[in-house]
């Protein structure tokens, strides 16, 4: 027969020893029968039995209906709602808060950027450039030149590390047998002297001019400068041969090939690489570039405003702008390893001298295809980038450009090779 548990009143079996729910014991161990006294006769009546459908008493009385209230009701729905949507606001908010904190971070100064490397040979001399997609121009542009923004997409590079210095293009001189422009034509060459006058004469050999220092014996680790936009690409072809690559440009319409040679950069693969994985202005990121020995990021005109450098150039004041191109310890140009890399491990991407680029200047953006631009084959001048050490801190951004004839030597311009990898 069942029954249910004295404790809880969970249904039990007569099988039962103990509730399967609380474990309460149903079954109490009966006394020791007394000694001497028979045992009871057994029972032949039957028990009586229960009545079906009977329902088991309710374990806790029922409580009366909760009266209704229209008011109430109404007033506990608003406050969930109240409740619920300040709940998604702050939610919100902190994840608002938490993407600025990452982006600023990881994205705006992108400190210590490690490049991996690939498993193919990189020259000595050489950094990675990892392919990417990055945006050409500024949206705080300060020239013209600079916008409309746009973005493009790079295959991976090599990019020498530092300029092509005096020493190093001595050796394609002396192997080669080659003669500059410069060096054939003496109106080519400029240069100015401490009172600001310019004078032509200058040669790769003697940047500012014929009683000027020597390039080999006292500048042997400066960069190489009074070298036209062709004297940079013959030095190219040259060291393409060298390595066994094909030459990249033709000698008589000077077009590029762009595939395994070493080149010039175009204008777009130099400010993607200046970036170093930044988004700030400059290559070390949004920081001032400094002035003072020390704490300059790169060889500039050493000026804090633009108005203070612009009235010493108008005035013609000289001495005061020698003066503070000297301020970062360098009046001239510097040794390429002078001033920190950026992230990528590429020195003078801002300052020291200008670079020429493979491609002809054009507006923005360029003609073809946003994947590996190469700019217009034809034009008047030529692409720079990078800044020099007479030009102040706006032009070590990098979307600043700059343009020059390909027939111009002047001791403001040199160059640095790369290479499609």
């Amino acid at each position: 027969m069942n029954k249910n548990c004295p404790n809880c009143f969970f249904p039990t079996s007569e099988k039962d020893l103990k509730c399967p729910n609380c474990g309460f014991k149903l079954v109490k161990d009966p006394p020791p029968p007394p000694k001497d006294i028979p045992p009871p006769p057994p029972i032949t009546e039957e028990p009586p039995k229960l009545k079906k459908d009977v329902p088991a008493p309710p374990l806790d009385p029922p409580k009366p209906p909760k009266e209704k209230n229209d008011y109430y009701d109404e007033e506990e729905k608003k406050s969930n709602t109240y409740k619920i949507f300040f709940s998604i606001l702050i939610i919100l908010s902190l994840m608002t808060v938490g993407a600025v904190v990452l982006s600023n971070k990881f994205m705006k100064k992108a400190p210590n950027v490690t490049v991996a490397e690939p498993l193919r040979d990189i020259p000595e001399g050489y950094a990675f450039v990892p392919e990417g997609i990055c945006r050409i121009g500024s949206t705080r542009p300060i020239f013209d030149d600079e916008k409309p923004t746009f973005r493009i997409k790079i295959d991976s590079f090599l990019m020498k590390k530092t300029l092509v210095t005096n020493e190093e293009f001595y050796i394609f001189i002396n192997e080669s047998g080659y003669v500059t422009d410069a060096e054939k034509d003496s109106t080519i060459g400029f240069y100015t002297d401490t009172t600001g006058f310019q004078h032509d004469g200058g040669t790769w050999r003697r940047p500012r001019g014929p009683e000027g220092p020597d390039a080999l014996t006292e500048l042997p680790d400066h960069p190489v400068v009074q070298l036209t936009w062709f004297d940079a690409v013959r030095y190219c072809n040259w060291l393409s041969l060298k390595a066994g690559f094909q030459v990249q440009y033709d000698t008589v319409t000077w077009l590029c090939l762009y595939t395994d040679g070493y080149r010039l950069p175009t204008e777009y693969e130099f400010e993607y690489a200046a970036q170093g994985g930044n988004i700030g202005a400059y290559p070390w990121g949004d920081e001032s570039p400094g002035i003072e020995k020390g704490q300059a990021k790169a060889n500039h005109a050493g000026y804090s405003t633009v108005g203070e450098y612009i009235q010493d150039m108008e005035k013609g004041d000289f001495s005061s702008v020698f003066s503070h191109m000297a301020k970062d310890g360098f009046v001239h140009t510097s040794p390429v390893r002078s001033f920190p890399p950026n992230n990528f491990g590429l020195f003078d991407m801002a300052g020291n001298v200008w670079q020429w680029c493979s491609n002809y200047y054009s507006g923005y953006p360029p003609p073809g295809s946003n994947y590996n631009p190469r700019g217009p084959e034809t034009g008047e001048y030529k692409s720079m980038r990078g800044g020099s050490f007479g030009h102040d801190f706006r032009y070590l951004r990098c979307s600043a450009r700059g343009k020059n004839t390909p027939f111009m030597a002047i001791e403001l311009i040199g160059f640095r090779t790369v290479r499609s990898f």
